[in-house]
């Protein structure tokens, strides 16, 4: 809600969505406060209205503006419900008030075939405000079928781990063949000193690599049944005395990266199948916009879209029971989450939609966020004081490079907030070719009410603005391993020197390099 517009002249009538599903156990709606002001909200998942949500869904999101001690009373109708507030604050707006996520957990699922309502009442100083988003399910259950399939044997899952770094280390370098040689083996013998298995992966069994489709949400809320990933494991039938590994493992990719393709120069394909060598079920879900979903745009650094996305496959993949000779029969089932740049920002998304809506079935024991646009904003915001050339002496401008950031603002960061969100602009507004359009930066920065949504949606999607840090990463049985290089051209390192959880939870901080 906006502070300028509280005024009683704004009161508008709610009308409240019955339920008519649900059963016994559904809860009876919040009842309607005649004076109160009505909510902007300024995102929900699912959006108001939606007619084919996900009958298996358990996280649902609302999001508005408020002040700092407004008091919430919350509801969802499903049964055995659960909600919790995440608070932002908001800088660079018009609006001084907070940013508040409410997060809502039905643990069965809404129910097959009916209609629901989420409520949000707040009390702002004795104002009452409301609102709700109205929404219906469809009836089908959530479903995973394999499209490919490869098997890889051990020395070639090694070979290409190996060609990978080559390509990586040397590739971009026009050297003379023994030169190359020398760098390569100087560098071999640095990994090994430093990271036990970098220079010889070991691998232990051959490995099956699935292109699989699954069920999961689209960005507007509703069911899709088309979202591609990957899934890779052990292969048993050449596996002697394996034993059943004590973990599943969730790869959340990096930008540009599209696991379910099985490309051999796919990097977050060569690591599944490393990982999988080892014996474990890794699981690589693509952002909605890649694979399957191609000719859509990303989700790029949506967490609350990323998420819910990921800890979908895993969980699917868990109840198919085509895969459970390879994992522990546990519940709930541990995960080790790893993600870089963007896939770090999907690492965080991930681990708390599994602590949030999940925690009956999963169970996060470590999160490896590498390299990650923790604060989106401040990264965002740092490109345009670089391109107007306001620097002042902040991390997040001095360390950005135009020509490698702001073609990544325009083709991957603001197309999925612009169609997925309200964010009160459009592409023609604000981009011109791979650049940025005349006017937009300078206006952004001098706090244009124009993009004032922009502004909210980019610190709803950051990490590092968290008000209330010691209840959102309330997780006692996760370690977050961090890791960020100094010389980072795309994700300026203060995203990861400013870790709003470091001080709430267990963090292991690898040494910047």
């Amino acid at each position: 809600m906006n502070a300028h517009k509280r005024s009683r002249l704004t009161v508008l009538p709610l009308m409240l969505i019955t339920a008519c599903g649900g059963g016994g156990d559904s809860a009876d709606p919040m009842p309607t406060a005649p004076d109160a002001v009505q909510i902007s909200f300024v995102d929900t998942i699912p959006a108001d209205g939606t007619v084919d949500v996900a009958a298996f869904r358990q996280g649902f999101e609302v999001v508005h503006t408020s002040p700092p001690g407004s008091v919430f009373d919350l509801g969802v109708d499903c049964a055995a419900a659960d909600t919790f507030t995440v608070r932002r604050d908001l800088v660079d707006h018009s609006n001084s008030d907070g940013l508040v996520n409410h997060k809502f957990s039905c643990p069965d699922g809404p129910g097959a075939g009916t209609e629901h309502e989420i409520t949000v009442r707040a009390n702002v100083e004795g104002e009452l405000f409301e609102g709700s988003v109205g929404f219906a399910t469809d009836s089908d259950d959530a479903a995973l079928s394999v499209v490919e399939e490869k098997r890889i044997q051990r020395d070639a899952v090694e070979a290409l781990f190996d060609s990978y770094i080559e390509d990586v280390v040397i590739g971009e370098f026009e050297l003379p063949f023994l030169v190359e040689q020398l760098l390569l083996s100087l560098i071999v013998d640095l990994a090994g000193n430093e990271w036990d298995h970098l220079a010889d992966p070991d691998v232990l069994y051959d490995v099956v690599a699935q292109t699989v489709e699954y069920s999961t949400i689209s960005p507007d809320g509703s069911v899709s049944h088309s979202l591609s990933g990957l899934v890779a494991f052990p292969d048993l039938t050449s596996a002697e005395g394996f034993e059943r590994r004590d973990r599943v493992i969730l790869l959340n990719h990096a930008t540009g990266s599209t696991p379910s393709a099985l490309s051999d120069s796919d990097a977050w394909y060569i690591l599944a199948n490393l990982l999988a060598g080892h014996g474990y079920l890794v699981v690589a879900p693509d952002n909605y916009g890649r694979g399957s979903t191609e000719d859509s745009p990303e989700t790029y650094l949506l967490g609350n879209r990323t998420g819910a996305n990921a800890i979908d496959l895993v969980s699917v993949v868990l109840a198919s029971g085509d895969y459970v000779l390879v994992h522990a029969d546990s519940m709930p089932m541990p995960l080790s989450i790893i993600g870089y740049s963007q896939g770090g920002h999907s690492a965080v998304a991930s681990w708390l939609e599994a602590i949030r809506h999940h925690r009956a079935t999963l169970l996060p024991s470590a999160v490896h966020v590498g390299g990650a646009p923790l604060n989106l904003y401040g990264t965002f915001r740092g490109v345009l004081e670089k391109v107007e050339d306001r620097c002042s002496g902040e991390g997040y401008c001095d360390l950005v490079d135009p020509e490698v950031q702001v073609p990544f603002a325009t083709d991957r960061i603001l197309p999925g907030v612009m169609a997925y969100t309200n964010a009160g602009v459009v592409s023609d507004d604000i981009i011109d070719g791979d650049g940025l359009k005349d006017g937009f930066a300078s206006a952004f920065l001098d706090g244009s009410t124009d993009y004032d949504r922009l502004r909210m949606l980019l610190q709803l999607n950051s990490y590092t603005n968290i008000a209330n840090p010691s209840e959102t990463f309330n997780d006692e049985a996760v370690t977050i391993h961090l890791y960020h290089s100094d010389y980072d051209r795309l994700v300026p390192v203060d995203n990861t020197g400013w870790c709003n959880f470091c001080s709430v939870i267990s963090i292991s901080m690898a040494a910047k390099s």
